[in-house]
């Protein structure tokens, strides 16, 4: 057997005596420039595909990045949400984490999408025939906000990191998104000066009214 072979086999195996979990490869993507209008973005993890050995468990590592850039001092919003996918039956937990980065590494927001690990129950189902009928799911989700006030113009990275755990014959999995969105704040100078500047026309606008007088 040619050697390739040889290691995937002993791949699979050992994915077999695991039950079926997977080293997601960590992905990266860039939303750009980040304005006030609201930059969507959302990820499936992908479980590995049930066979008759990993049913009892199947689980993905979750390992995301997401680059963008500030083009002036602002404030930065994000909404971040994970939610279950539907699916015939089953258990799917997940335990999700952010971090908020700038261009030097320095972790400017650290929190996590759901306050404990989720877990999803289906499968209240009817048998009929050895068939599962009139299957009704239940859903979980959790959304959390992340703010982040006066980050300076730059690149920063919001790296969301977890862990997806199923046990089902079904493809049950769950989801993850949010938005992100940066506001424009006045530099500390420039807010002075324009005190500065609104006071001094008030004074000249109440000597007037005193000369009027």
């Amino acid at each position: 057997m040619h050697k390739r072979a040889v290691r995937a086999c002993a791949l699979s195996a050992a994915m077999v005596a695991m039950g079926g979990l997977a080293h997601a490869a960590p992905a990266s993507f860039n939303l750009g420039l980040v304005l006030p209008s609201p930059t969507s973005f959302s990820a499936t993890p992908v479980l590995p595909a049930v066979t008759n050995d990993n049913y009892r468990l199947r689980s993905v590592d979750i390992d995301d990045t997401y680059t963008f850039t500030v083009g002036t001092q602002s404030a930065l919003s994000a909404t971040l949400r994970s939610t279950s996918l539907s699916g015939m039956g089953g258990v799917v937990s997940w335990n999700l984490g952010y971090s908020l980065l700038d261009a030097q590494s320095n972790v400017v927001a650290t929190g996590v999408l759901n306050p404990t690990p989720v877990t999803w129950k289906g499968g209240q189902c009817q048998i009929f025939q050895g068939q599962q009928v009139n299957c009704t799911d239940t859903y979980s989700s959790y959304t959390t906000n992340l703010a982040a006030n006066n980050l300076l113009a730059g690149q920063y990275q919001l790296h969301i990191k977890g862990t997806e755990t199923a046990q089902s014959y079904g493809a049950e999995g769950f989801s993850y998104g949010g938005t992100v969105s940066a506001t424009a704040v006045p530099e500390p100078g420039t807010a002075m000066s324009l005190g500065l500047g609104l006071l001094g026309l008030g004074c000249v606008m109440r000597r007037k009214v005193v000369k009027a007088a």
